[in-house]
């Protein structure tokens, strides 16, 4: 499938009868470049943009793949690794979101259908010219479907809030502490983690700190040590079930700060 998008209008649509791998939204923000022309357009706040991916199959409960905002998404499912660069970075087509859901994929039979409610408002850029703008909307089209999917969770550490009490669910592979969306970890003036411990069933226990923390998200980079650490990664692996996060931060979190968790899902 692909669909032309505005900027600045909220849609709803739906995906139906083929195989999906990913999805891919190419945002080609424009704003005048001051002589007659065109440039891209300079980036507020990428969090701005809304996005609920959801997928419903005939005779099963609906399974909400994504819900919230872009940035929750995108660093739930890539901090820490170089594709996080990849679709942040502004190119001459615009900035590419590729949302990977390799190894699955999601066969739509029937009456099956994936539901995509998207919105990029106008403030997500500081200079964007609208009518010069497009955001081009593709599905990546894979052979076989898999039985189960990737889903994204977020949850809302809470203003003010200098500790972290969650339980985090089932079948979890990823767990991503977001502080702070405007710099990257070690810059930051922001709250971090200090310490805590991270447990699920079968007698699984992880003790931490925060340098050893750092050290493990520098180490994911080991093929581009140049990279910066955005947001800690607490964890990332083997499905845990029943997960539950304790943690205390070094200060009081602001209001956006939230910790975001991928989890398997059958479908």
């Amino acid at each position: 499938m692909i669909k032309d998008l505005n900027f600045n209008t909220a849609y709803d649509f739906e995906v139906k009868k083929e195989t999906v791998g990913g999805l891919l939204f190419r945002l080609d923000a424009k704003a005048s470049d001051g002589n007659g022309g065109l440039k891209s357009a300079t980036v507020s706040d990428l969090n701005k943009i809304s996005i609920d991916v959801i997928l419903k199959k005939s005779n099963r409960k609906e399974v909400v793949m994504m819900r919230g905002y872009l940035m929750d998404n995108i660093l739930g499912m890539y901090a820490q690794t170089t594709k996080y660069a990849l679709v942040t970075k502004q190119t001459s087509e615009g900035i590419l979101v590729f949302f990977d859901f390799n190894p699955a994929a999601i066969a739509l039979h029937g009456e099956d259908v994936l539901q995509i409610k998207f919105n990029a408002p106008r403030d997500a850029w500081a200079d964007i010219r609208t009518t010069d703008s497009i955001i081009e909307f593709q599905t990546v089209t894979k052979k076989i479907g898999t039985n189960w999917v990737p889903v994204v969770k977020s949850f809302p550490i809470g203003l003010s809030k200098e500790s972290i009490d969650m339980d985090l669910g089932n079948r979890v592979v990823k767990i991503v502490c977001i502080t702070d969306f405007t710099a990257d970890y070690l810059s930051s003036e922001k709250a971090k983690i200090r310490d805590g411990s991270l447990k699920a069933s079968g007698n699984f226990e992880k003790v931490f700190n925060a340098t050893q923390l750092l050290t493990e998200n520098m180490h994911m980079f080991d093929n581009n040590p140049e990279s910066d650490v955005e947001d800690l990664v607490v964890y990332q692996g083997e499905p845990l079930d029943d997960v539950k996060l304790r943690a205390n931060l070094d200060k009081a979190a602001e209001e956006k700060a939230k910790v975001v968790v991928v989890a398997l899902e059958n479908i």
